[in-house]
């Protein structure tokens, strides 16, 4: 029963993943663009929840953004393979991972423009200031217009993905506490 077309936004519900902005991002657009694109937040409560559902309720977005919680793997893929576009608007990062399952799986990716998601993204993401939501909903509204933009999104996506398919975060760790170790004998005897 997923409405569409919609953005879909992966995170647990912590003030810093910044699910109000969305929220306000999409009410700006059927307020101003008198369009309706639906949103889906997946995701646990880490005490935030109560203060996104009162804002949904706020703008009367309850029938139009709506909260699913965990959901399993297949669920999860479908939303990424449909949506407009992965909304990943955290105010902290780097090294968040649905910006990069979105890039696997063919979604585009709408993401802030924070230091690290500008190098864990590269050109595979659509750069916005978070704490904007008229940023977010233009980003959406292009994407929502411009099927030419959207799919270069994802083209882009895809090399990316490619890039980080022998990625391991693993050894990527061990050589950060390798180079601290070297670091580190400079001041600690």
């Amino acid at each position: 029963n997923i409405k569409k077309p919609f953005v879909f936004y992966p995170a647990q519900f912590w003030a810093h993943k910044n699910h109000v902005s969305i929220i306000e991002a999409l009410a700006w657009l059927r307020d101003t663009k008198k369009i309706v694109i639906y949103g889906y937040f997946v995701g646990s409560d880490k005490g935030n929840l109560e203060y996104v559902k009162r804002m949904l309720k706020k703008y009367s977005l309850e029938n139009q953004i709506f909260i699913l919680g965990f959901v399993e793997y297949p669920a999860l893929r479908y939303l990424y393979q449909n949506a407009l576009a992965m909304t990943y608007v955290s105010l902290m990062g780097p090294n968040n991972l649905p910006p990069l399952e979105a890039a696997v799986l063919g979604c585009p990716v709408i993401v802030s423009n924070i230091p690290g998601h500008l190098e864990q993204m590269e050109d595979a993401g659509f750069f916005v200031d978070a704490l904007k939501p008229q940023d977010i909903g233009a980003a959406i509204h292009l994407l929502y217009n411009d099927s030419m933009a959207r799919e270069k999104l994802i083209s882009k996506g895809t090399k990316l993905a490619r890039k980080y398919k022998n990625y391991s975060y693993f050894k990527q760790m061990l050589r950060i506490i390798d180079e601290y170790v070297f670091w580190q004998k400079t001041w600690v005897d």
